[in-house]
């Protein structure tokens, strides 16, 4: 293993910045865009288009996931360095497709926030959702099964620091 540099999982999932900052600002922007349509909701529900309009927000929403993860992953890509170089590529490719769809059901999520008046409480959840699922089920299991090297015990025993 070459630990001089970070493959696509170290970069966009194991460094906090890609994956808690932008994606934490990615479902605020979803909240805000959801909120920016709730003063119309009685008026779609006179007409009864409620479903169809809450169909059209989660269809936009996974829209903008599918188009955040493509430049997200492509953008690495693109930098030349094969993308699965510290584990398995099928593993890796999981956990970044765990990555896509634990983004989606939070996009869901929030384009329920349409009917509701606590929209906050939503986009709490939504955060709090994305914080709990990158740091007990990625970085505990998912990132350890991926290779050794994420391992806190793998990394003291072979004198591996982060710096």
């Amino acid at each position: 293993m070459n630990h001089s540099h970070k493959d696509i999982i170290g970069s966009l999932i194991r460094s906090n910045l890609p994956v808690l900052i932008s994606q934490s600002f990615l479902l605020v922007f979803f909240t805000w865009q959801i909120s920016q349509c709730q003063p119309i909701a009685p008026l779609v529900g006179i007409r009864q288009q409620s479903e169809k309009i809450q169909r059209y927000l989660i269809f936009m929403l996974l829209t903008e996931s599918t188009f955040y993860f493509a430049i997200y992953t492509v953008t690495f890509v693109f930098s030349g360095i094969n993308p699965f170089i510290d584990g398995s590529a099928m593993i890796g490719s999981l956990i970044l497709l765990l990555r896509f769809l634990l983004i989606a059901i939070l996009a869901i999520m929030i384009a329920a926030a349409y009917q509701h008046r606590h929209v906050g409480a939503i986009l709490t959840l939504a955060l709090l959702g994305n914080f709990a699922y990158h740091y007990l089920l990625e970085m505990k299991v998912l990132l350890i099964m991926y290779s050794p090297i994420y391992d806190p015990v793998y990394r003291a025993i072979h004198h591996l620091y982060e710096g």
